[in-house]
Formats: structure tokens, sequence, C-alpha cells
């Protein structure tokens, strides 16, 4: 049987975290919560089965993950959480990390600014292309299709969107 070698790949900002001064280890605030569990049934209600669910180690990252994964009835147990996914992740980096497993399928990947803008960036241009700044809400979504995340430009941003709108 062959392997399915498209992408499609959901970037999901992390929700609100509470303040620092608050919580030091900066969780979901009780909006970031909310934010995740539209986000997780607005993805359900596209019928999207993530056949992998990439977070970051920070735990607002993990939170969130956490909560799309229920939704998306996705063994929270299997969720890959990496320090490779942080705020300041290189997109190289992030690319070189989904590449490892089958690279085909439908991937979640939980993250932080600016490091999720960055990497949505590097997927849809080029070198010779002018980097395209995407600006995540807290728990906004970019979906984007494509076939070779080590190749920049090589996907295509289908969608947009803010928890503010679902």
């Amino acid at each position: 049987m062959e392997r399915e070698s498209r992408l499609g790949l959901f970037l999901v900002r992390h929700g609100e975290a509470n303040p620092k001064s608050v919580d030091p280890s900066r969780s979901l605030s009780p909006r970031g919560q909310e934010e995740a569990a539209s986000v997780g049934s607005f993805l359900s209600s596209l019928k999207v089965k993530p056949d992998r669910i990439y977070s970051s180690d920070k735990i607002r990252a993990i939170k969130t993950a956490a909560i799309i994964s229920g939704f998306l009835k996705f063994d929270e147990e299997k969720i890959i959480v990496s320090d490779g996914l942080g705020p300041e992740a290189n997109p190289e980096d992030v690319a070189s990390l989904l590449s490892q497993n089958d690279p085909g399928g439908t991937v979640v990947v939980v993250g932080h600014l600016p490091s999720i803008g960055r990497f949505a960036s590097h997927l849809i241009t080029t070198g010779r292309e002018a980097v395209v700044s995407i600006d995540f809400d807290t728990c906004g979504v970019a979906y984007l299709e494509g076939e070779d995340v080590l190749e920049p430009g090589s996907f295509v941003l289908k969608a947009l969107v803010s928890p503010k709108i679902i």
C-alpha cells in the first residue's frame, strides 16, 4: 500500500495563559481553556482526524494540546511533546522535528509566537520571496497543505481562524 505524502498541517497557538506574576508556570487561564475547547470543537466539526499531535513542552501548550486531543478522540498519551517547539524555535528545526515521523497525513502542532508564525511563513514562502508575517491570536489556527516540511515554500495557506469567530 502506498503512503499518502500530502500533509495537512494545523498550526495552533496555545490558549491564553495566566500572567507569570499569578502563575509562574503559566498554565492556561479559564479563558484559555475555553479557547482550546472552542478550537477542539471546531476541528472536530470539520472531522479532523490527526495522525500526530505535537506540543511545545511549555505547560500552556501541553494543556491546549490535551484539550484539543480530547475533542479529536486522539489519545493524549500519544502527544509528542518537544522543547523544539518553544517560543523562539527556528523554522528549520521545527521542520526537521516534524519530518522525523511519517510526513504524510494530518498533523496538529501546538506552539507559541513568534515561532509558530515564523514556521508558517517558512512553509509558504521561499528565500526568494518576502517573508509573510502571520500573527496568531491565542488559540488561533492556521491550516496549510503541502508535501515536504523540509522544503520552504512547498505549502499553501488554506485558512487562518481565530477562536473569536468560531
